[in-house]
This record gives structure tokens, C-alpha cells and sequence, in this order.
């Protein structure tokens, strides 16, 4: 385990580069995504997005009025 020095004025601890380096050496992120889930990610953040900026834009136009306008499109 590694150690870990008390922070001036008691407000927390901090850990040593030379712990935090170690435990970055120990520990490795496998990469799990391929370019086909990526090329999906990227098109429901795109989507998202669009449904995002068409709420705000119908509420403008719409008001209170949106989720009827919404039922009815």
C-alpha cells in the first residue's frame, strides 16, 4: 500500500508522485471499442444533439403548447 502524507493544515491527504507513478505502471486500460462501436457513439451523440436543439427551438415557437405540438407532428 502506499503511503500517504497528511496535507498541511489537516484538510486532506496527498499521495507522492513516485506512488501515484507506481500505481499508474500497475494499472492499463484495455482498449474494448472498435470502430464500429465508435462510429455508433458518434452517431447518438449527433442524434442527441439534434433532439436537443429541436426541443429548445419548439419551445421557442411553441411555448407551453411544445409537447402537443409534439403529439400532433
Amino acid at each position: 500500500m502506499a503511503t500517504v502524507a497528511q496535507r498541511e493544515g489537516g484538510r486532506g491527504r496527498i499521495k507522492s508522485l513516485d506512488a501515484i507513478l507506481a500505481t499508474a505502471e500497475k494499472k492499463s486500460l484495455k482498449r474494448s471499442l472498435g470502430a464500429f462501436q465508435l462510429t455508433l457513439l458518434g452517431i447518438g451523440a449527433v442524434i442527441g444533439t439534434g433532439i436537443f436543439v429541436l426541443t429548445a427551438t419548439a419551445a421557442q415557437k411553441a411555448g407551453p403548447g411544445m409537447m402537443v405540438s409534439f403529439i400532433i407532428a
